[in-house]
């Protein structure tokens, strides 16, 4: 490629490394936030991270209704840092979240009960927060 051709190719790449600072924490805002429908009374082991009645076996009862994500922080833990990769086919941000139930959390599906559990799509509200689009055409035009 061109000299030229090499630099346009790297602006993207660059783009988005900038934005991994972004959207990183805005994801974890996102898992944090108390707006998630849950429809069951919920019982917990104790963890650092825990809301709710403390019960006298140690456990916590946390209520039906509106909640955050997170119960014992393996979810939000398991997040990666932004991983960018580029080439001349251009550039993608990957965000991994390693803990193995996350897509059940994120889609939905069946706990070891048999209870349905609704999904808490954490991603969409980050991407609504920090949209990409505009921070792109700022990054583009100012370098």
């Amino acid at each position: 490629l061109p000299i030229y051709g090499e630099a346009l190719l790297a602006k993207p790449a660059a783009i988005l490394e900038a934005y991994g600072p972004v959207i990183g924490p805005e994801l974890k805002t996102q898992l944090q936030a108390v707006k998630y429908p849950w429809p069951y009374k919920t019982s917990r082991k104790v963890s650092r991270y825990m809301k709710g009645e403390r019960l006298k076996d140690g456990r916590v009862l946390i209520k039906a209704g509106p909640r955050d994500i997170v119960d014992t922080g393996k979810l939000e833990d398991s997040q990666s840092a932004p991983n960018v990769t580029a080439s001349e086919a251009g550039a993608s941000l990957k965000i991994v979240w390693e803990a193995p139930y996350s897509g059940a959390v994120l889609r939905g599906g069946t706990n070891k009960g048999g209870a349905k559990t609704p999904g808490r799509d954490w991603i969409t509200p980050a991407l609504a927060a920090q949209p990409f689009a505009p921070f792109f055409k700022k990054q583009w035009q100012s370098g």
